[in-house]
C-alpha cells in the first residue's frame, strides 16, 4: 500500500481518502504510524520536487507546464491540507505566483539599458522581440490566468511595449528635424533604417502603422519639393531671370542626388524625379 500510494500525483483525491484512512488507524497502531510518515514525507517531497519543476518551465517559457504545475500544486492544497504543513503548500503556491511576476518584471528591466542607446543595434532588437514575445505567450495562456491576473501580465506588456513606442516616436521627431531643416542626408536613411528594425518588434509595426506611414509621405512630399526647389532655380539660371542662389541649388541637387534610398518606401518617386529634372536641363541647354 505504501508503494502503490507513494506513485500517485499530489492532486489525486484518491490519496486524500487513503491518507485519511492510514492516519486514523496511525493513532493505533505503531508501525502504522511509521509507514503513515513515510508516506507524507514522500509526497512532502513531490511538492519540493514540483516547485523545482516550476522554475524550470518558467525560464524556458513553457507557460501551459507553468499553469498546469499552479494547477497541480493548489489542488495539492486541498488533498493533503490534514496531513502536510497546509500553510506550508499555501506558501509555495504564493511564491510561485509572486516568482512568475519577478520573472517577467525582471525580463523587461533588464533590458532598460536598451532604451538609452543613440542606436539600436539588431542584437537589441532581437532582445526585445523575446522579451515581447514572451509576455505575449504569457497573455495568451489562458489557463494561467486562473491563477495569474491577466491584468498584472498586461501592465508588464504595457511597459515595455509603451517604452519602444516612444523611443520609435523620438527617431520620428529626428526625422521630422532633419525634413525641416531641408537635409535629405545619409543619417535620414539610418534613421528609416532602424525604424524598419523595430517595426519587426512583434506587435510593433500594428501599433506603429499611421505613424510611420505618415513620415514616409513626408519624406516623399520634401522629395517633390526639393525637386519643384531645383526647378525653379534651373530655371531662372539658364533664362537668367534673376539672381540664382547657387548654394540652395546646390543643396537642392545635392538632396535629390542623396534620395535614392526612398526607393524602399515609394517605388518610383527617385528615379520620376531624378528623370523629370536631367530632362529639364537637357531641354534649358537645347534651348
Amino acid at each position: 500500500m505504501h508503494t502503490d500510494l507513494s506513485e500517485k500525483n499530489i492532486d489525486d483525491l484518491s490519496v486524500k481518502a487513503s491518507l485519511d484512512k492510514i492516519k486514523l488507524l496511525s493513532e493505533y497502531f505503531h508501525d502504522i504510524n511509521d509507514t503513515y510518515k513515510v508516506v507524507c514525507q514522500s509526497f512532502a517531497e513531490k511538492v519540493d520536487l514540483i516547485e523545482n519543476c516550476f522554475e524550470k518551465t518558467v525560464l524556458s517559457n513553457q507557460f501551459t507546464n507553468s499553469a498546469t504545475i499552479m494547477v497541480k500544486l493548489y489542488d495539492a492544497s486541498n488533498v493533503l491540507h490534514d496531513h502536510l504543513n497546509d500553510k506550508a503548500i499555501e506558501t509555495k503556491y504564493l511564491k510561485l505566483k509572486k516568482d512568475f511576476l519577478n520573472y517577467l518584471s525582471n525580463s523587461v528591466r533588464d533590458l532598460s539599458d536598451i532604451f538609452t542607446k543613440v542606436k539600436l543595434e539588431q542584437i537589441d532588437i532581437d532582445h526585445l522581440n523575446s522579451c515581447v514575445r514572451m509576455l505575449e505567450t504569457a497573455m495568451n495562456t489562458f489557463n494561467l490566468h486562473e491563477h495569474i491576473s491577466k491584468e498584472d501580465i498586461n501592465k508588464i506588456y504595457e511597459n515595455v511595449s509603451s517604452k519602444i513606442l516612444n523611443y520609435f516616436e523620438e527617431i520620428v521627431k529626428k526625422i521630422n528635424t532633419e525634413i525641416q531643416n531641408r537635409n535629405v542626408s545619409h543619417t535620414l536613411e539610418e534613421f528609416m533604417k532602424e525604424l524598419d528594425s523595430i517595426r519587426t518588434i512583434s506587435s510593433i509595426a500594428l501599433k506603429t502603422t499611421e505613424i510611420y506611414y505618415a513620415t514616409v509621405e513626408k519624406l516623399v512630399g520634401y522629395v517633390y519639393e526639393s525637386r519643384r526647389d531645383a526647378e525653379e532655380l534651373l530655371r531662372v539660371m539658364f533664362r537668367r531671370e534673376g539672381k540664382v542662389d547657387y548654394n540652395k541649388l546646390t543643396q537642392c541637387l545635392s538632396n535629390l542626388k542623396n534620395t535614392h534610398w526612398i526607393e524602399i518606401y515609394r517605388t518610383g518617386v527617385y528615379s520620376d524625379v531624378i528623370n523629370n529634372v536631367e530632362q529639364q536641363i537637357i531641354q534649358y541647354i537645347i534651348e
